[in-house]
């Protein structure tokens, strides 16, 4: 066979460098196979890639959160590189930053819908069930002297001066965000705070939607769900749950002044800015860029919203009563002026076109 099909390599062509390039692949691969230079990967991170708790505190502090406010956490730490400190630092930090803080988190035992966790007909236990939240609210789920509430689906932590009155018999609560849930108590605080550490992903938007009543929110009914109870005897709860999908897609004006769905995280806040840059992207040529644009501007110049670097990572503090407020205007205001593009039928067409993205 000639050269061509017989070695190993392709054919050299550009002088020879495509050649040359193939073979150093291979002596890179051979000396440091995939597990190595994984492991190298990581180490390097440890060094370059890294936050303390001390840059932690100091990130905290420059968002100004008040001495004892409620701070509710949604995180993507993979924002962060290395944790020295692991998780637990990220709350350490916060109780070094904001004296007399308590923290919350959700701790949800499904990654999935409610829906199709209720159809596999688990039994929620508190001490026990892992938290599907995330892997900082899993972290916090086993610190020392953290709270979690006994809710078959919706149970969040606490860890604080006012964990007890936000988790205690929040179980009762017919809806996941309804008043009497944790959500729904941290939602009336008025001195309570919002903290996105690098990702606009947050719970609360589900608060939102028990706020301002939105269309076809819950399927009709409710459905049993199991639970053990403090006494550690199984109890079944009668519980309504949220329409998967569907209503979590509020009305902007697109380019014609025609209805554009648009995910309902991305509509609250456009954070951190890569995922700006991308949420502003899929909106080119629309009205609804110069609207959200400017309401979050807005919002930041008169510090509802407060943002801060960390590391390689950004992080946004949240005046919960005065963000609220605005968000359940507009949404109210879109129900109004597109009422018909709010209805199942319309939805339901706008999902088999791909249009909820």
């Amino acid at each position: 066979m000639g050269a061509a099909g017989s070695g190993r390599h392709p054919p050299a062509v550009n002088g020879g460098r495509v050649g040359v390039i193939e073979r150093l692949r291979d002596l890179k691969k051979r000396a440091f196979p995939r597990g190595v230079r994984r492991w190298g990967t990581g180490q390097a991170a440890r060094v370059f890639d890294r936050t303390t708790e001390r840059d932690l505190v100091r990130c905290f502090e420059a968002l100004e959160i008040p001495a004892g406010a409620v701070v509710c956490v949604h995180a993507a730490m993979s924002g962060f590189g290395y944790l020295p400190g692991g998780f637990a630092s990220v709350f350490t930090a916060l109780q070094k930053a904001a004296a007399g803080c308590t923290a919350m988190m959700p701790s949800f035992p499904f990654s999935d819908s409610t829906l199709q966790y209720l159809e596999r007909d688990p039994v929620f236990e508190r001490d026990t069930t892992p938290s599907q939240s995330g892997a900082l609210s899993e972290a916090f789920r086993k610190m020392a002297g953290v709270c979690r509430g006994y809710h078959p689906t919706h149970p969040c932590l606490a860890l604080g001066p006012q964990a007890a009155a936000l988790i205690a018999g929040s179980e009762n609560s017919p809806t996941p965000f309804g008043d009497n849930s944790t959500y729904g108590r941290y939602s009336r605080l008025p001195n309570a705070v919002l903290l996105l550490l690098h990702t606009n992903s947050t719970s609360h938007v589900h608060r939102l939607q028990e706020l301002v009543e939105w269309p076809n929110l819950f399927l009709p009914g409710t459905v049993p769900a199991r639970g053990c109870d403090a006494s550690g005897a199984v109890r079944t709860y009668q519980v309504r749950i949220h329409r998967p999908r569907l209503p979590l897609y509020p009305v902007v004006p697109g380019a014609t002044g025609e209805p554009r769905y648009l995910w309902l995280p991305d509509y609250v806040l456009q954070f951190p800015a890569a995922r700006r840059e991308k949420i502003f992207a899929g909106l080119a040529g629309t009205n609804a860029v110069e609207m959200l644009a400017t309401r979050q501007d807005a919002l930041q110049r008169n510090g509802t919203l407060k943002v801060a670097a960390c590391g390689s990572g950004e992080v946004m503090a949240v005046d919960l009563q005065r963000w609220q407020a605005r968000m359940c205007e507009d949404l109210r205001t879109s129900f109004a002026q597109w009422r018909e593009a709010y209805s199942l039928e319309a939805l339901t067409e706008a999902e088999r076109k791909g249009q909820l993205k």
